[in-house]
């Protein structure tokens, strides 16, 4: 994926050219709806019509671009292990075979993630979808207060798992 900030590739996990581009979506809303939508015509009806209220259609453009950009990764709530290995494996890029106890799914493989992505000081945080699923982004511990002030800005909560 290119970046709309540097028209570069963009690198998995670079959390500082995260919040640089999440700054555009502020700036340039209408731009990057066009551009997350060029090839879809039915999708782009869908969003125009969120654009009656602006946190729903921030949401919808930072989850669209987040997704799109290898940044996030959207789950249902209901998860086992080897799917939390290819989401965090997806978001890292690179393999993260989860060290856990048999029968342990959803939730409660949080505090497994989180003890092996603090070897590399990164954390698993949520980026809230208003509904029953995650958004998960892996973020270097020193980036999580700046990108939550982010989110929180555009009225989209996030959290720490």
């Amino acid at each position: 994926m290119l970046s709309i900030l540097t028209g570069g590739k963009i690198t998995k996990g670079d959390t500082e050219l995260l919040i640089n581009e999440l700054i555009l979506v502020e700036e340039d809303p209408d731009g990057l709806i066009k551009e997350l939508t060029k090839d879809d015509e039915e999708e782009r009806e869908d969003v125009e019509h969120l654009a009656e209220n602006k946190t729903d259609l921030y949401r919808y453009v930072l989850f669209a671009y987040l997704e799109e950009n290898y940044y996030l990764a959207h789950s249902d709530w209901k998860f086992d292990p080897a799917d939390m290995e290819y989401y965090v494996s997806h978001l890292i890029g690179k393999p993260f075979p989860i060290d856990c106890p048999d029968e342990t799914y959803g939730s409660d493989l949080f505090p497994y993630v989180q003890a092996q992505l603090a070897q590399e000081n990164k954390e698993l945080v949520n980026l809230d979808s208003f509904g029953d699923s995650y958004g998960f982004i892996v973020v270097e511990k020193d980036k999580v207060a700046r990108l939550m002030h982010i989110c929180n800005s555009y009225g989209i909560a996030m959290d720490v798992l």
